[in-house]
């Protein structure tokens, strides 16, 4: 999805002004898109099984998979148009309405991975505290499925004045970790490309649960290696590991990225506390999201909280 941000702004300038300028909507649109990491940043895992590049589908020259029959179907439905297939993501499109401004993403899933289970089952629970990318529709498809998304926001880099919204952020982002938990979920790509929210501040969102797992209970381990690169865990690089406090880890990491981009100030200075207890080398000395979340309250009450004491 890089490469669809910077093309369509190159593509925009060879252009006339009004074509120009729809590539150049599509490029902004662009920044809130689901991931799907390359071979080169993602880490892959025993725990994932490594996709096969089966001929399931008549593919045509210009759509790759989206070319496909069913998915023209669905498109025609939707009344929708694919404006770009992402350089090097050819399971990503982006599309818009043929009638008015809407932009959308449609995303193809082949059989046998998780992520369109989880992301139904996630999606289906209404609570103030998921921020499961919502409003998304499924589609089964010959060889998979079709999930379409809405534009959520850019990335959380994209994020504007973060000083200002530094508190709000920290607080959806461990409600979110906190709700995937509780459903026994481990999202396991946690960083701020999978988090987006509006430029100007507003509901954040996960999305790309891509290498996702469901665990039997909170203690269940793992073997393999997932995530993106430098954003791995030290106990994950190890090949064994625990999902759920492996988020805890990737949380922080991306916690800490958001604070890099604050001024110095005391409210900072807590929120790194928190990241530093979240990105201790041993997991079982990290918090859970409950007692991160207790921690957060406490500061809204104006008390201190005592940061630093591991939850078994």
């Amino acid at each position: 999805m890089y490469n669809l941000v910077t093309g369509a702004g190159e593509l925009a300038k060879a252009l006339d002004p009004n074509k120009g300028g729809s590539l150049l909507e599509i490029k902004n649109a662009a920044c809130g898109v689901v991931t799907l990491n390359s071979q080169t940043h993602l880490a892959k895992t025993a725990i994932e099984e490594d996709a096969e590049e089966d001929e399931y589908v008549e593919e045509s020259d210009d759509f790759g998979i989206f070319g496909a029959d069913d998915i023209q179907d669905i498109l025609r439905q939707m009344n929708y148009k694919i404006d770009y297939i992402a350089d090097g993501h050819p399971r990503l499109a982006v599309v818009s309405s043929k009638v008015g401004r809407s932009t959308k993403y449609l995303k193809f899933v082949e059989d046998g991975h998780d992520e369109v289970k989880i992301l139904q089952h996630l999606s289906s629970i209404r609570s103030p505290t998921n921020h499961t990318i919502s409003n998304i529709r499924f589609w089964p498809v010959h060889g998979g499925t079709v999930i379409c998304m809405p534009v959520a926001g850019g990335w959380l880099t994209s994020l504007r004045n973060p000083d200002k919204h530094m508190g709000s952020v920290a607080q959806q982002l461990f409600e979110a970790v906190a709700f995937m938990h509780e459903q026994n979920v481990a999202h396991l790509d946690l960083k701020s490309q999978n988090i987006v929210i509006p430029r100007h501040g507003g509901r954040l969102s996960i999305i790309d649960f891509n290498a996702s797992v469901l665990v039997k209970s909170p203690t269940q381990k793992f073997r393999g290696i997932v995530g993106t690169d430098h954003y791995i865990p030290p106990e994950v690089h190890v090949g064994k590991f625990n999902p759920i406090r492996a988020d805890l880890w990737t949380c922080g990491k991306t916690l800490r990225q958001l604070c890099s981009r604050c001024k110095d100030s005391p409210y900072r200075s807590f929120l790194l506390e928190i990241t530093d207890a979240l990105m201790k080398d041993d997991p079982d000395e990290r918090p859970m999201m409950s007692t991160v979340l207790r921690w957060m309250s406490s500061r809204s009450c104006n008390s201190s909280p005592n940061i630093g004491t591991p939850v078994y």
